[in-house]
């Protein structure tokens, strides 16, 4: 099983386009999976848009009672899962389900750990 473990704070908009593409991607690679959901404090009133996606019994719902941080709410996440292959994926629209498929290949070619990263960022970070 292939759990994705999903950090949020304020991301009542995002998670609602996020779950529904993340789960296609998802079941394109024929996989069992779980999405783990991890609300880290957030105070944006987002149960009413994530109820419906909750009806999935592969999508769950842990909440923190007040922010902790990306860390402990990653640390939740996995202690919450259930896979034995984890990954983890932010909530903010920045990293493209469909990527899941290349992890995934090198996780079957005998890789322990593989991480990625974005070559086109979208922002203006200066580097010194």
């Amino acid at each position: 099983m292939i759990s994705i473990i999903i950090p949020f704070y304020n991301e009542k908009e995002n998670i609602p386009i996020l779950i529904p593409e993340l789960s296609k991607a998802l079941e394109f690679l024929g996989q069992p999976f779980e999405i783990v959901l991890v609300d880290d404090g957030s105070t944006d009133n987002y149960m009413n848009v994530v109820a419906p996606i909750l009806t999935d019994p592969r999508v769950k719902l842990e909440v923190l009672n007040r922010r902790m941080g990306k860390g402990k709410a990653l640390e939740v996440g996995i202690e919450k899962s259930h896979g034995d292959i984890i990954t983890f994926m932010d909530a903010d629209l920045q990293d493209d389900p469909g990527d899941l498929s290349l992890f995934l290949e090198k996780i079957n070619n005998g890789y322990h750990f593989v991480n990625g990263h974005r070559f086109d960022r979208q922002d203006n970070l200066l580097i010194k």
